[in-house]
């Protein structure tokens, strides 16, 4: 039995938004409960794109005008067991595919190139030589989490990696004073990696090769603008959200496989703001056929236990985060607003 401790509810569900207007613009009767959230739901403009800028907006933190996200300084730690190195500045540098598209490149991350740790320290090895010279250090961490060590600032602006994935790059490219350095470093490490062994048994294999690197996660360490006002937080996988609570000092818990919503509702005993992160989609967001069923999954076992509890008034409020330029949030009363139709909601996601 669900106690009525007037509990509001914020959930963030990141890759969301790309698959949401197909869901609402067609007759698709699978996601009853998901369409009911959006269309009883209040709309408003966010105007945040990155999973990590919106996390980081909801923990309090300050953001700047860049495109950039201060994530090195925050996973480095969490990554490293240990804090990072005084007087020095921390980039990512992240392993990525470019395929050329007529006269453009796409990037690839790391959902699509699926490295292991022997695989990305033997395609590290091969580049290292290209900064120590400046006398910079790489250290590869995570497969798919790599580190640029620097004894100083560099006056170059970068672009959260996020906001390139799928995407040409030629607008993304580093800016600023320094920039024509950057760039020379991304051709010289492009080239390098081109005759790079791992790569060429990874094509073998029909694996995409790394032919570059991305940096990214330059800026420097957030302020709080404001004391965290969640009274939980409960995270999936993904390991920023984890970081960031760790980086917050605020505690938090990772949902566990057997978790599903009403499991889970039960578990919250005390009154106030909830934030809950379901990042199951983010996590196979290049794989169609599993996206699908993670969105069943989450129509079954979240969507529709959460829309059915708010209509039972456990919940004062419920915020929806599909990660794109709005978010919904929903009131016990406007469930009962049978009027509300989609149409409004169509050309806005």
């Amino acid at each position: 039995m669900i106690k009525k401790l007037f509990l509001n509810l914020t959930i963030v569900v990141p890759g969301l938004a790309e698959i949401l207007p197909e869901i609402i613009s067609t007759d698709n009767t699978q996601f009853p409960f998901l369409k009911k959230l959006i269309k009883k739901a209040i709309q408003k403009q966010v105007n945040i794109y990155s999973y990590e800028a919106l996390l980081l907006n909801l923990f309090g933190f300050s953001q700047s005008e860049s495109r950039d996200v201060p994530i090195a300084t925050i996973m480095y730690p969490w990554d490293k067991g240990k804090p990072q190195p005084q007087s020095s500045w921390i980039i990512r540098a992240d392993p990525v595919h470019l395929r050329p598209d007529r006269d453009e490149l796409v990037l690839f991350g790391s959902h699509q190139l699926a490295l292991n740790q022997t695989e990305a320290q033997e395609l590290a090895n091969h580049i290292i030589p290209l900064f120590t010279e400046y006398g910079w250090n790489l250290e590869v961490l995570i497969p798919d989490r790599w580190y640029l060590i620097l004894p100083q600032l560099s006056q170059v602006n970068f672009t959260s990696l996020s906001e390139v994935e799928g995407k040409y790059i030629s607008a993304a490219l580093p800016t600023g004073v320094e920039k024509s350095r950057w760039c020379t470093l991304l051709n010289e490490i492009q080239m390098t990696l081109y005759n790079c062994p791992t790569n060429k048994k990874r094509e073998e294999e029909g694996k995409l090769s790394v032919n570059s690197l991305w940096f990214w996660g330059a800026e420097k360490s957030p302020a709080v603008l404001a004391p965290s006002s969640w009274d939980t937080i409960t995270t999936g996988k993904e390991p920023f959200a984890q970081a960031l609570t760790s980086y917050s000092n605020i505690p938090y818990q990772i949902l566990a496989e057997q978790d599903i919503g009403d499991r889970w509702i039960e578990q919250l005993d005390i009154p106030g703001n909830h934030l809950l992160i379901l990042d199951q989609l983010l996590l196979i967001k290049d794989q169609p056929s599993e996206l699908y069923q993670a969105l069943l999954h989450l129509e079954e076992h979240w969507f529709s236990v959460l829309y059915k509890l708010l209509q039972k008034r456990p919940f004062t409020q419920l915020n929806l985060y599909p990660l794109g330029s709005y978010y919904y949030s929903t009131n016990w009363s406007q469930t009962w607003y049978f009027w509300r139709s989609f149409k409004k909601y169509r050309t806005l996601l």
